[in-house]
């Protein structure tokens, strides 16, 4: 389906910076089969049924912070080596027209994570889940991926793909209790300016942070993209503005992201 679509997509992401893209259905159960699992084996989730996602939903929610927190380091929600490579493989073997790529393929887990949890493989592909708690700051406020790919040039931790490339994207992926008012939203066609952006130092480290004046200029221009939950994605460039914004609820939103790197034909 995607290769029919090929042209179309391709016009849609360079013209507005994103496609919507059909995402298979068995992926998708695979993933959401293995966050259930993980999620229900944490120390403070007591569900009978790991497919039972609104009580764990409901009991991760209602752990404190350092709890979650603690569960859900970066290091601790990446997918295992069996489900990453299924989805690295059927990128590469359906996305370079739209690409118009050469060489298509992602980066592996950072070497500090490898350290960080030890369950991890060496050279696995860096494909994570997120959890974003009912009305709680677990967000990603506006920002642009390409910023923050600039500043893991010059750290010892960041990790890119065997070849030289020449762009970088997004794939976005809903997987359990997404809705409109919660799901990833852009500002179509941002990726054609210079967003501007400050360095703030947060937590210990340079983080980019965009400049309000931009945002209170075109925070009416942010829109979800996504029009339904199932059977599709959220392909974007990584120089395209985009947030998480705060989860309304009832459910915690479960979603995934893998960085494609592309080299042009």
């Amino acid at each position: 389906m995607i290769e029919r679509e090929a042209s179309r997509l391709n016009l849609s992401i360079q013209q507005e910076g994103y496609a919507i893209v059909p995402f298979p259905k068995f992926i998708a159960a695979e993933l959401k089969r293995y966050v259930l699992e993980y999620t229900s084996m944490l120390d403070f989730v007591n569900c009978a049924s790991p497919t039972n996602f609104p009580t764990i939903s409901a009991q991760i929610s209602h752990a404190d912070d350092a709890r979650f927190y603690s569960s859900m380091q970066h290091a601790f929600r990446y997918f295992p080596p069996q489900f990453a490579n299924l989805l690295v493989d059927w990128v590469t073997e359906n996305f370079c027209d739209v690409f118009d790529a050469a060489q298509i393929g992602t980066h592996p887990i950072s070497p500090i994570h490898l350290q960080q949890n030890p369950n991890l493989e060496a050279h696995s592909p860096s494909f994570y889940f997120r959890f974003v708690r009912p009305n709680k700051s677990d967000i990603a406020y506006a920002h642009v991926d390409k910023h923050y790919w600039e500043l893991s040039q010059a750290n010892e931790h960041a990790t890119f793909p065997s070849f030289s490339f020449t762009d970088r994207w997004k794939l976005w992926i809903p997987l359990l209790g997404c809705n409109s008012d919660n799901m990833l939203q852009i500002v179509p066609g941002s990726h054609k300016y210079e967003v501007p952006f400050d360095l703030e130092f947060i937590a210990g480290e340079s983080k980019p942070s965009i400049r309000s004046s931009w945002l209170a200029a075109n925070g009416d221009k942010f829109m979800c993209p996504l029009k339904q939950t199932h059977d599709t994605a959220l392909l974007m460039h990584d120089t395209l503005v985009h947030r998480g914004p705060k989860n309304p609820g009832p459910l915690a939103r479960v979603s995934a992201e893998l960085t494609i790197f592309t080299s042009r034909r």
